[in-house]
């Protein structure tokens, strides 16, 4: 089984290049919605004055990150949806649209099993 990304010859097919770029705007209106998400929440907290504020602004950083991620991800869906399925990509280009050194790690793992993020998971912009 080939997990249904076979050209059937009765399946309309899409360009790899198209679905690449649908993939991104997906991913963009996503980053879109966590930052709004992202700002009513702070709004709330602010406005609360909840006892744990510590843990609530640990939360805020966690969508932080979220609506980083989803950007990243987005500048490198666009990078891919400019090329053709036959051709092959140089990994520095990709790398360069991903910004949080923690996702870089983690698309592009070394050899070596080195990290150039930092310690303990940490997103180092």
């Amino acid at each position: 089984m080939d997990g249904g990304f076979s050209n059937m010859d009765q399946e309309e097919t899409l360009p790899l290049s198209d679905a690449i770029g649908r993939l991104s705007i997906e991913l963009e209106r996503a980053a879109c919605d966590c930052a709004k998400l992202q700002v009513l929440t702070s709004t709330l907290l602010e406005k609360s004055n909840h006892p744990d504020l510590a843990s609530e602004f640990m939360m805020l950083q966690d969508l932080d990150r979220l609506h980083q991620t989803l950007e990243n991800l987005n500048a490198y869906a666009h990078q891919l949806s400019g090329i053709k399925a036959d051709q092959t990509v140089g990994r520095a280009h990709l790398e360069a649209s991903i910004q949080l050194m923690s996702l870089r790690a983690r698309m592009f793992p070394r050899a070596d099993n080195s990290s150039d993020d930092g310690l303990d998971g940490t997103t180092w912009l």
